[in-house]
């Protein structure tokens, strides 16, 4: 092999490592941009095989069948269920389920009541968005079904309140620890019409069953065994309007940083007001619920966000900057092998020279010095 080619070949072997270490460097770099755009903002999209189910224990005040005047309480439990039906991009098809049973309570046993409704949810921000495929969706009015955004704002967050069926704005009372991590408490209290249709529906039936009409009426000749004067009952004639008004009290503590509801308390007292829906002549309880979280659910949820933060503070910080630092550290060092490969290959241009002029028989030509001139 001639002298030339066999220096080609060591300075090719010798760039070839600064080559490969300063494309793993590169890579490594592109990594921190995709782990940081692309990985870390999935973590905190609404997941698409949600499936998660919220207890709530607390108690129920219905009438007593026995006395119309009293009411009787008994504990219930209420199951909140929180589904992906469907996923495209950042829009899904999300049906919330709330069931609520008698406790205790056998595994065969039907809820005592069951409402179902579909939302379209914007995976990023937890908001409203359009549902996938055109699907029909509640309207939510812009309001937070079962979270906030990531770092959630302390003013102007509204709750979709399903008893009233309609967004209700919610009040910032303050923040508070739960098992070591930062809530945002906020709350609501609203009256109005039940926009539940499936709880007006049940309440209706339960009032024309006591009766005797379609729970849309009463007879006079009841309120009249009621106290009520007759003399107002002949404004009416021989039966008088009944509306259901609701009303509706929500604490939320909300993540500080996540925005998932961590805990959620619930009181809901419905009426039957009797006449004139705005000024009725008498109101009558027909239920009362108060439900608050339970420990479990507490638990479980709190569990969830400390593994999504941990995962988060990784993917935001740990690995992307040792991704960072790493790849930096091979292209510094390929550029230093680079440098000392290009400083050691010899000039090989006199060799050359020499040594053809040696195979030819031509003794190197010996500059002499000139003679001293006299």
């Amino acid at each position: 092999m001639s002298p030339n080619l066999n220096m080609e070949v060591k300075s090719m072997r010798t760039r070839k490592w600064p080559i490969a270490l300063t494309a793993l460097g590169v890579l490594l770099v592109v990594a921190v941009f995709i782990v940081s755009f692309v990985v870390t903002p999935a973590i905190t999209k609404l997941p698409s095989d949600t499936d998660r189910t919220a207890v709530l224990s607390g108690t129920m005040q219905v009438p007593d069948p026995t006395n119309p005047t009293a009411m009787v309480s008994r504990p219930v439990e209420v199951e909140r269920t929180i589904k992906s039906e469907k996923v495209a991009g950042n829009d899904a098809l999300v049906s919330v389920t709330t069931r609520a049973f008698s406790v205790p309570r056998s595994e065969s046993e039907k809820p005592l009541s069951e409402t179902s409704l579909n939302f379209g949810i914007d995976r990023k921000r937890y908001g409203q968005s359009d549902a996938p495929g055109g699907g029909e969706v509640t309207d939510q009015q812009g309001a937070s079904v079962f979270a906030f955004p990531k770092d959630p704002a302390r003013d102007g967050q509204t709750f979709y309140d399903t008893t009233l069926a309609k967004a209700v704005p919610l009040t910032y009372e303050g923040n508070k620890d739960i098992s070591g991590r930062e809530n945002l408490t906020f709350k609501a209290s609203n009256t109005g019409p039940v926009g539940d249709q499936a709880l007006a529906g049940r309440l209706y039936a339960a009032l024309g069953q006591r009766f005797g009409t379609d729970g849309k009426s009463i007879p006079a000749v009841v309120l009249a065994k009621m106290g009520v004067p007759e003399a107002i009952l002949k404004q009416f004639g021989p039966s008088l309007p009944v509306s259901l008004v609701a009303t509706s009290d929500v604490t939320i503590d909300a993540d500080k940083n996540l925005g998932l509801f961590t805990a959620l308390e619930q009181g809901v007292k419905v009426v039957a007001a009797i006449g004139d829906s705005t000024k009725p002549l008498t109101r009558m309880p027909l239920q009362i619920l108060n439900v608050s979280a339970n420990d479990d659910t507490v638990a479980d949820t709190i569990a969830t966000l400390k593994d999504a933060e941990s995962m988060l503070r990784a993917l935001t910080l740990w690995i992307p900057l040792a991704l960072g630092v790493l790849g930096l550290i091979l292209i510094v060092g390929a550029a230093v092998l680079w440098r000392r490969g290009s400083g050691a290959a010899p000039d090989s241009s006199n060799e050359s020279t020499d040594s053809t002029n040696s195979k030819a028989g031509v003794e190197p030509s010996i500059r002499r010095p000139r003679a001293a001139c006299s």
